[in-house]
């Protein structure tokens, strides 16, 4: 079915749910237009393009609306072709809502001879429901399917269908959550099955002022045909919360994750205990400690205890001291047998100072250390991390902004050679005023040297801009960039240049935006032309014209690309 027809039913289906008599708003833009292509083969191809959006709102019943959206594309580019049909409608009434919407995409190769062809389509429609205030209830269904074509046989066909619930009950300061989610995906070629199943109640219940109770069960199956392979999952968790004192609070939580995995007269069950215990602290109001030891223990398997600890400065008024914050993490895991196998510390530092009302410098600092046990040598590597980045930005008046970087990254592994970057940056901004005209002016800076044991890379980047408003209706800007890598065995250097101008008439408002491009490497040289033209005809009637061209010069051959699109719209 094509475009036209399934516009005509989606909005025949909206005139027949909704009162005739009542009033209308109705909205939208249609567009058509032209575009042509050519890639670097010489291969070409020009086709007309269309992009139409609709949008429908209209009074429904007593109290209620109903809302259509209709959007449709079709285009081309350098690869291919692709198309787009999304229709939507929505009902909305005092204690319920309704909407449906769906999507088709279409993808296929225009040049040369048609290798590929994909397509996606997919349906949705959700239902939700306030039967009373404090049980809203929501029910959404999706099927989704993906198909790749190639030399007109398909290749891949996946299918997802899906079917979401979602229930909240809030009884005084109680509330509880129930979800279910069921899921069906098929791989068709293949005769591959996937279902899941999955659901979770959450239940929060505060008592006695201080104290908060939370539970939560989530039973889950998973079936895999024609492998026939079945897995059973169960997992709960109880937690308690206490309110000790202002500024003081205590938590604890259990958890149980248990799986069960048959295929055949194969059997597999993994059970994983867990718990752990939080305090957060808050002596003064800008300061605030929370910590946490977590404990992890599989049946028959590893266990591990994680132990975090974060410490924040947030004043409510921003004076000298900005937010700040420091986090410590160490997550060690051991076997069964209490043997050692890995360990992960890490450090976080951030602050921020705010040295005068325009001037401002920022810190992070990261610490970390990994240790990994090999059962191969039943040695103990160790890795010492260390990244440091600081900045300054200051603003010492309204025309001139300029900020300064340092950053350092060193990583060094027990018993090997060290590898270290430092990295330099800085960038300028100012509002230059010439003849009472504002010249934005741009300039960055960056530098970075790396050393890996004995050899050393540098790297160096310069980028430059300003524009220039030469009269009221013509503006030029330029730009410069130049970038060098150096080691022992290359030297690659880029130079970039780009020359843009655009004009807005005044008597005829269209607007004109065009782009010189040079880019100058070791290897190639390439060149870029890019034309906008913009002229709102009438009323709502706009015209677009877009070209792009990048010629690229390297050995042993010289490419080229191209594009045209011209786009006609009317908004309604």
């Amino acid at each position: 079915m094509n475009q036209g027809k399934m516009s005509f039913l989606v909005f025949l289906l909206l005139l027949t749910w909704v009162d005739t008599s009542a009033a209308l708003d109705f909205s939208g833009q249609v567009g058509t237009g032209y575009q042509g292509v050519k890639n670097t083969k010489g291969e070409e191809k020009s086709e007309l393009t269309t992009n139409t959006s609709l949008q429908l709102t209209r009074p429904f019943g007593q109290g209620g609306q109903i809302e259509g959206n209709l959007r449709a594309e079709r285009g081309s580019s350098i690869t291919g072709t692709r198309q787009s049909f999304q229709p939507s409608l929505k009902f909305n009434r005092s204690w319920w809502e309704f909407s449906l919407s769906g999507k088709l995409d279409e993808n296929s190769n225009i040049v040369n001879q048609v290798d590929y062809e994909g397509q996606n389509k997919s349906i949705e429609a959700g239902l939700k429901l306030t039967p009373f205030k404090f049980l809203p209830i929501e029910l959404k269904y999706s099927k989704s399917g993906r198909e790749n074509l190639r030399d007109g046989s398909t290749q891949q066909e996946i299918v997802t269908g899906s079917f979401k619930m979602l229930a909240t009950s809030t009884i005084g300061q109680s509330q509880t959550r129930l979800s279910l989610d069921l899921t069906e995906t098929e791989n068709v070629p293949r005769e591959e099955r996937t279902k899941s199943s999955l659901l979770d109640i959450t239940s929060t219940i505060p008592f006695r002022q201080r104290f908060k109770l939370e539970c939560s069960l989530k039973p889950g199956r998973t079936e895999s045909l024609p492998m026939d392979v079945t897995t059973d999952s169960l997992q709960a968790g109880l937690g308690l919360t206490a309110q000790v004192r202002e500024g003081l609070q205590l938590g604890t939580n259990f958890s149980l994750d248990k799986r069960k995995s048959t295929s055949g007269e194969t059997e597999t069950e993994t059970t994983i205990n867990g718990q752990n215990y939080t305090i957060s602290y808050q002596p003064l109001p800008p300061l605030k400690l929370d910590t946490g030891y977590e404990l992890s223990k599989t049946k028959g398997g590893n266990k591990s205890r994680k132990l975090k600890a974060d410490l924040g400065f947030t004043p409510e008024k921003q004076g000298f001291w900005g937010n700040n914050k420091l986090s410590f993490q160490d997550v060690k895991i051991e076997d069964s047998a209490g043997v050692f196998q890995s360990e992960n510390s890490q450090s976080n530092l951030h602050s921020l100072l705010n040295l005068t009302s325009n001037m401002k410098v920022s810190n992070q600092v990261n610490l970390s250390t990994q240790k990994q046990y090999s059962v191969a040598t039943g040695q103990t590597s160790k890795t010492d991390n260390l990244r440091l980045d600081l900045r300054l930005n200051h603003q010492p008046f309204q025309a001139l902004n300029y900020s300064l970087g340092y950053g350092f990254v060193q990583s060094k592994p027990q018993g090997g050679s060290k590898n270290t970057t430092n990295s330099y940056k800085g960038s300028l901004s100012y509002q230059l005023k010439l003849a009472g005209k504002a010249i934005p002016v741009s300039l960055g800076q960056n530098f970075t040297v790396s050393e890996s044991g004995n050899k050393e890379t540098k790297t160096r980047g310069t980028d430059f801009s300003f524009k220039v408003p030469i009269t009221s209706s013509l503006a030029a800007d330029y730009a410069l960039g130049f970038n060098q890598a150096e080691s022992e065995t290359t030297d690659n250097k880029t130079t970039r240049n780009q020359v843009g101008l655009s004009f807005k008439g005044r008597r005829f408002p269209f607007t004109l935006q065009t782009k010189f491009g040079h880019l100058d490497s070791t290897q190639t040289t390439t060149r870029t032309f890019n034309a906008t033209f913009a002229y709102p005809i009438w009323k709502n009637l706009s015209l677009d014209l877009s070209y792009n061209l990048e010629r690229t010069e390297a050995d042993p051959e010289t490419t080229n690309l191209e594009d045209f699109s011209g786009k006609l719209g009317y908004r309604f």
